[in-house]
């Protein structure tokens, strides 16, 4: 019987862009632990289930420090409760890893709205400044 080899090191943080990047944790014989916002828990699955489809690749940016205690903490978090704003993917992954618990595309992505937003509000008060020259 072949057991194919393990394509991952356990403790890899793994990552597949769903629209946006999706973090897990490999722990081994084909799992990965991630924080799934389908499931609203962090949960284990195969690779395949976890990819949705789309290719998975090893993360650069998101690298354990001691892949035996990002594992350790994967398990110990089983079931807990997704949060998009504090507790997410990245959250997880980050946190698993001995980095601060923060979600940059979260954070790129409240920028990018309030840069919308005040772009809106200038706009908008630059057009009724406009009218009200119109009207004297």
């Amino acid at each position: 019987m072949n057991k194919e080899p393990d394509p991952y090191q356990k403790g890899d943080v793994l990552q597949v862009n769903v629209g946006v990047t999706h973090y897990g944790i490999y722990v081994g014989n084909g799992h990965v632990i991630h924080n799934s916002k389908q499931r609203s828990c962090i949960t284990k699955e195969t690779l395949k289930t976890f990819s949705g489809g789309g290719e998975i690749a090893l993360s650069h940016e998101i690298v354990p420090e001691n892949r035996e205690e990002t594992v350790e903490y994967a398990e110990s978090h089983l079931e807990d409760d997704y949060y998009l704003f504090s507790n997410n993917c990245e959250h997880f992954a980050r946190a698993a890893c001995g980095k601060l618990k923060e979600s940059k595309q979260l954070q790129d992505a409240v920028a990018a709205v309030v840069i919308l937003a005040l772009i809106i509000l200038l706009i908008s008060s630059s057009s009724e400044e406009s009218n009200k020259d119109d009207k004297t």
